[in-house]
Formats: C-alpha cells, sequence, structure tokens
C-alpha cells in the first residue's frame, strides 16, 4: 500500500495495522525469537568473558539457524515507522540478530578461510 499525503482512518490505528500487516502476529514471532535465543547470547557473551573462543562446529550452525529464523520472520516484516509502532519486538529481534552476527562471524571466516 502507498499513501501520499494526508489519510483518514476511522478506526484505532493499532487494530487497522493488524488487519493490513497481521502485526500482532509477527511481533508474537520476533518475541518468540527473542525468548529461544537471549539466554544463547548471554552464554555467549559468557564464553568471551571467560576468553575462550566460540568454535567453529558451534558457530556456524548457530548463526545459520538464527539467520534462517529471523529472515523467514523479518521477510514478512512490512518495517513501519515507530510512530505507527512504538513498541516492536522486530527492533529487540534485530538488535540480538547483529549482536550474534559480530560475535561469531569471525570464528566462522576463520574456518572457512581454510577451504579458499
Amino acid at each position: 500500500m502507498g499513501v501520499y499525503g494526508k489519510i483518514d482512518i476511522y478506526k484505532d490505528t493499532n487494530i487497522y495495522l493488524n488487519e493490513i500487516y497481521s502485526t500482532d502476529k509477527l511481533n508474537d514471532f520476533y518475541n518468540n525469537f527473542v525468548e529461544t535465543y537471549k539466554n544463547k547470547l548471554l552464554e555467549l557473551k559468557s564464553t568471551f568473558q571467560r576468553n575462550e573462543c566460540v568454535e567453529y562446529e558451534k558457530a556456524l550452525p548457530l548463526l545459520h539457524e538464527m539467520g534462517w529464523n529471523f529472515f523467514n520472520i523479518a521477510s514478512e516484516d512490512p518495517v513501519l515507522p515507530k510512530e505507527l509502532l512504538p513498541i516492536w519486538k522486530g527492533e529487540e529481534a534485530t538488535n540480538l540478530m547483529k549482536e550474534f552476527r559480530e560475535i561469531l562471524l569471525k570464528p566462522i571466516n576463520q574456518y572457512l578461510q581454510k577451504f579458499i
């Protein structure tokens, strides 16, 4: 849907957005993603605080799993402005995914360099 200029909606904005974009369902999916992976992130950070490295055999499958699950949700996200959805779990899920990627990408790239 494209809107240029002014639009008058005679419904509650949240109800309207949910009818059009299924925002409640997407928010639930994002919430499940966050709940599934936030403890894993804490474990991962704890590993680094102990100066241990993450083995690629763990890093690659985890990043792949997360990336796939995140993509399945994010590809349905209408990416509405914060003014319309001030409370949106998609932002927290995106930040979680970015943090995981920052931590896991280095050991994965080091492992993959062996094959180049």
